[in-house]
């Protein structure tokens, strides 16, 4: 028979892990509350946008949980990603006016954790109240 055991409930329970592998505070966010990061010279948007997102995809990754079932098997989801055809500085390669894309599919864990949105950002557009980007760049919110 199973016998009822006490445990130490923890008050804000240290849940997200260390900031410090990241070169963006991602953990020092609220929902809601982003940052900014200025296009360096000699970078081009569509390199800084493709590096923002691989830290945020690392940090969702190290800082969520597989979603599980009842029986504590992962649970998984389908994906299908419209893939950039990138140059080898990293640009995006164009077809006309639009990007040249591949499609890649298949089934991935279901992540419960932090979410993010990246935006491109141009001199002087409105990046908080009464805040504006003082050059172009990308903007990082907090979603939850």
């Amino acid at each position: 028979m199973l016998q009822k055991k006490e445990f130490k409930i923890i008050d804000n329970a240290k849940y997200e892990l260390s900031n410090s592998v990241f070169l963006y505070p991602f953990a020092d966010l609220a929902d809601g509350q982003g940052f900014f990061i200025p296009l360096e010279p000699n970078n081009t948007m569509d390199k800084l946008v493709w590096a923002t997102h691989k830290q945020v995809q690392q940090f969702r990754v190290q800082n969520s949980e597989i979603e599980k079932n009842d029986e504590g098997d992962d649970i998984l989801e389908n994906f299908t990603v419209n893939v950039k055809v990138r140059n080898p500085d990293g640009s995006i390669q164009m077809d006309g006016d639009n990007p040249k894309l591949t499609v890649s599919s298949g089934l991935r864990p279901k992540l419960i954790g932090p979410n993010f949105a990246v935006r491109v950002i141009r001199k002087d557009d409105e990046i908080g109240e009464n805040i504006k980007a003082d050059g172009d760049g990308v903007l990082v919110i907090r979603l939850n």
